[in-house]
C-alpha cells in the first residue's frame, strides 16, 4: 500500500483573552494573515457554489473578528446614546431590531431613565459642555416619553 500524503495543519489561538484574563494582543502571525489573504481552492468553491454560507453569515463572521473590534468607537456619548435607544425602543417608540414590532415596558424603561440620571449625577464635572448638553437632553426628551407613555 502507498503512504498516504501526510497532510499537516496548524491549530491557532484566536481567542480575545488568555487563560488569566489578560487581552491578548490583536497582531495576526504571518501564516495566519497569509491563510486569511488566500484561501484554499475548496474554500474558494465552497463559498462560490453554494454551501450554505449566507451573505449574513459571512458579515457576522466579519464583525466578530479582531480587526471588527478596533472600529467600534467606546466613549461617554456614544454609551448614553445606547442607553437612549434601548430606552426608545422600551418606551416602543422605536421598532425592535430583531423583531420589527413596537413593544411597551415602562418599568425596564423607567430603570434607564434612573440609571442615565444616575450617571448624570454621578459624572458631574468631569463631562465636557457637548456631553453635559447631551445628558440634558437625553433625559428630558426620555422623561417626556415616559410621562406620555405612562398616561396614554
Amino acid at each position: 500500500m502507498e503512504e498516504e500524503e501526510k497532510k499537516s495543519f496548524t491549530v491557532v489561538d484566536k481567542r480575545r483573552f488568555s487563560e488569566d484574563g489578560e487581552r491578548r494582543d490583536s497582531g495576526e502571525s504571518d501564516t495566519e494573515a497569509q491563510d486569511q489573504a488566500a484561501p484554499g481552492p475548496e474554500e474558494a468553491s465552497a463559498r462560490t457554489s453554494g454551501s450554505g454560507v449566507t451573505a449574513k453569515e459571512e458579515r457576522s463572521e466579519a464583525a466578530s473578528s479582531p480587526d471588527a473590534d478596533a472600529e467600534i468607537k467606546v466613549d461617554f456619548p456614544s454609551f448614553i446614546v445606547s442607553l437612549y435607544t434601548q430606552t426608545m425602543i422600551m418606551l416602543g417608540e422605536i421598532p425592535h431590531p430583531e423583531t420589527n414590532l413596537l413593544n411597551t415596558n415602562l418599568d425596564a424603561a423607567r430603570q434607564t431613565i434612573e440609571v442615565i440620571a444616575m450617571l448624570e449625577e454621578r459624572t458631574e464635572g468631569n463631562r465636557s459642555p457637548d456631553e453635559d448638553k447631551l445628558m440634558k437632553d437625553v433625559l428630558s426628551s426620555l422623561r417626556m416619553g415616559y410621562v406620555k407613555k405612562a398616561k396614554g
